[in-house]
């Protein structure tokens, strides 16, 4: 069961249009509508995107070789040594 029914909405939303000329009277409509559709389930601080679920696995890291044969230095920020090869990127 959707949590808005347009129909609804639109019948809704027509009916207090028609009380535009009324500013005290729409003013009170708008916010019992607005209310109505509020959303009660919200809790202050509770919002972001969760921690995963699942732990990420990073693959060893692959340094490639400069052309002078020597490896370069690992860019990664987790402090990888480089002695498995750093996939850089």
């Amino acid at each position: 069961m959707p949590a808005i029914h347009p129909a609804r909405m639109k019948i809704q939303v027509a009916r207090l249009g028609e009380k535009i000329r009324q500013p005290e009277v729409f003013v009170r409509e708008l916010h019992n509508l607005l209310d109505f559709y509020a959303d009660r389930t919200h809790r202050p601080g509770q919002f972001g995107e969760p921690p995963p679920l699942l732990a990420i696995i990073k693959p060893p890291c692959r340094l490639p070789a400069d052309r002078s044969g020597g490896r370069i230095a690992c860019r990664r920020s987790t402090g990888c040594s480089g002695a498995g090869g750093c996939a850089v990127g």
